[in-house]
């Protein structure tokens, strides 16, 4: 009988080792591009996109690239691991990189779109973007060697007769890819432990001569911009990244650029300030938090949508509706939707709408006795119940903007952002973060 008991040990020891000898991981794909999710550009623009793939197995692994624009395929190609492609018209586009070693088959997406509206946005010379562009660049054509960048900030002693101090700043990168993600500053003093940042004058890519004409600065990004003097794509505008990381609204900042040309050394200095309604510490975000990140099948999970800032930059201009819907994967059930008190001095009208991918939440304000709890940061509060038949490894969902719904037509309701004043006039100003969220997924069984 010992024996037997032995035997049954051991098949059973075996059949474990085999289930984790055989399990096969889904390819995990990783995605960089010029362009982020959401992001709008002008028509004419070359957009670059770079991936790889890790696939625990050593089935052969095949990894596509797909554009897609208004829904339409326009390019697919295989084999590859980079991509550059000239967007060329106004439109919604979607890239799709599909990994598929045999058994799992693995996407990845990115959405964009292309408008001659940011073309006219950008000849501001503030706001969220700022376009740093004047006369001397045009001597980049000529320039002997790299165009050379140096940038600083302003601090305000508030203590005093508000003087402004100039700190000089350092690229920093934090994750090793190449690129500066952080800044350093440095004493004014101190110019010697200052670096300068490089932006090659002039490129040769894609057939095309590419002469730099433009510096563009945002809240999390510096960009050098090229514009094609010859070949292939004359007249198209090519985007390098020079930096993860940009400049605080209501900041501000200078910078001072260098070049030697035949014509004797050139030297430019000039202020700049990112411009809006608030500053970033006061930015009106909405964003998305999952809990826990881990669940069973079967299991239930959370997800809060909050509203960081956005009740006191409501009531400032006097916002009385809102509307925002959440995108979600399949293979997952809504059991509830709980709405707490958003703005203090309001009554808060609450709704929502399900179909099988997306919710999409409305929230009412009026004059009426405000409800008697706390106001907080927190617009709602959505329960998942992951299905028993769910065999998928991960759940994504994430806060939904226009160029997500083109492949959902069909759907009766209206599901962008929308917020709205005591008048019914449409308001701008609210920030979206599109950035999803991941929830893992393991068998209950």
């Amino acid at each position: 009988m010992k024996r037997i008991y032995l035997i049954l040990a051991l098949l059973v020891v075996l059949v474990l080792s085999s289930c984790m000898l055989f399990k096969n991981d889904p390819p995990l794909i990783s995605l960089h591009s010029t362009v982020t999710e959401g992001q709008e550009i002008a028509p004419k623009t070359m957009v670059s996109f770079s991936w790889s793939v890790l696939d625990s197995a050593d089935d052969p692994l095949t990894v596509k690239f797909t554009l897609k624009k208004d829904g339409e395929v326009i390019l697919e190609e295989a084999g590859i691991n980079e991509k550059t492609v000239a967007i060329e018209e106004e439109g919604h586009y979607t890239v799709v990189i599909t990994a598929n070693d045999g058994k799992n088959v693995t996407t990845e997406e990115l959405n964009f779109k292309a408008t001659n509206l940011v073309t006219e946005l950008y000849q501001s010379d503030s706001g969220l973007i700022y376009l740093d562009r004047n006369q001397w660049f045009d001597y980049a054509e000529d320039a002997e060697g790299d165009i050379l960048i140096r940038f600083y900030k302003a601090e305000v002693d508030e203590t005093g007769e508000g003087t402004y101090t100039r700190i000089r700043l350092n690229l920093v990168d934090t994750d090793g890819d190449g690129l500066g993600d952080a800044w350093e500053e440095i004493p004014n003093d101190r110019p010697d432990l200052q670096d300068w940042i490089s932006c090659p004058a002039t490129l040769t890519a894609y057939d095309t001569t590419w002469q730099f004409y433009q510096l563009m600065y945002g809240e999390d990004f510096i960009r050098c911009r090229y514009y094609g003097t010859s070949g292939t794509y004359q007249g198209y505008v090519l985007v390098d990244t020079l930096a993860e990381v940009g400049f605080e609204l209501g900041v501000p900042y200078s910078r001072y650029i260098y070049m030697d040309t035949p014509y004797g050394p050139i030297g430019d200095y000039k202020g700049f300030m990112l411009r809006e309604r608030y500053d970033s510490d006061s930015k009106p975000v909405f964003s998305i938090e999952a809990t826990p990140t881990s669940v069973s099948t079967g299991a239930t999970f959370t997800v809060k949508v909050v509203g960081k800032n956005v009740a006191d930059f409501a009531k400032l201009y006097d916002t009385r509706y809102m509307q925002l819907s959440l995108w979600k994967d399949s293979g997952i059930t809504l059991e509830s939707v709980d709405f707490s008190d958003f703005m203090d001095g309001f009554a808060d009208v609450s709704a929502y709408n399900v179909n099988d991918n997306s919710v999409t939440l409305y929230k009412g304000f009026t004059v009426d006795k405000d409800e008697p709890e706390e106001a907080s940061d927190v617009f709602a509060v959505l329960t998942f119940k992951v299905n028993d038949d769910f065999d998928g490894s991960e759940i994504s969902l994430g806060l939904a903007y226009e160029g997500w719904w083109t492949g959902y037509g069909d759907y009766v309701d209206l599901p962008n952002p929308i917020f709205r004043d005591k008048d019914n006039k449409a308001l701008d100003g609210f920030v979206i973060d599109y950035v999803p969220v991941t929830v893992s997924v393991e068998s209950a069984d």
